[in-house]
């Protein structure tokens, strides 16, 4: 999750995220293009599926960073500093990741933070696992349990708890304060209900 931003940083991610929000609904209409044409239902489902978990996933991370902003701005000042000395050159997870991307390839690093490809990185954690949850649960329903709890659930333990940590992008857990853990849980369960809210809306419409 991102630190609360200014409102230039946020109307820029809002673009972004009507950016998203486009490609996938075009990406929505080529497939059914091709469904059409082609006459491969089946192919056509799988292809809406996965554009549509797009748009829920980058509607679900949207949500899930005023959730996790509201609950950052009331952290104990203590706890605060504690999680800002643990994150990996003091950056979050998604501009961790830009540096690290910049380091590997020599790629001009952006000035000012957040940037524009920190918050597609951040977005693309919520997009590209929406994508596939919402091809897997048509498949297997019990991966919908509890409303998209479980799911949010399993992205918190996999990317926050172990990936990230992993790859260098951010410290052990153990050296966070329990107040971001809670955080960074309750977050991803918004994420997970949110971006289960609208697969629902988007099947019931279809």
């Amino acid at each position: 999750m991102h630190p609360p931003r200014n409102l230039r940083s946020q109307a820029r991610e809002i673009r972004i995220l009507l950016l998203l929000v486009f490609s996938a609904h075009e990406a929505n209409k080529l497939a059914y293009e091709m469904g059409r044409e082609f006459q491969m239902t089946h192919q056509r489902s799988d292809a809406l599926d996965l554009a549509m978990g797009a748009v829920a996933g980058a509607i679900g991370v949207w949500v899930m960073d005023r959730v996790g902003w509201s609950m950052y701005r009331r952290e104990d000042p203590t706890a605060f500093q504690r999680e800002h000395e643990a994150r990996s050159e003091r950056r979050d997870v998604a501009h961790a990741a830009v540096k690290k991307a910049a380091d590997l390839t020599g790629a001009p690093l952006p000035t000012r933070e957040p940037s524009g490809a920190g918050i597609a990185v951040h977005y693309a954690l919520g997009i590209l696992p929406g994508a596939l949850y919402a091809a897997a649960r048509r498949k297997y329903p019990a991966l919908t349990a509890g409303h998209g709890t479980l799911y949010g659930f399993g992205l918190f333990v996999l990317m926050d708890e172990i990936t990230a940590p992993a790859l260098g992008l951010a410290s052990g857990p153990a050296k966070y304060p329990w107040q971001a853990h809670a955080r960074g849980l309750v977050s991803h369960l918004v994420l997970g209900i949110v971006t289960e809210t609208v697969l629902g809306a988007f099947r019931r419409i279809r």
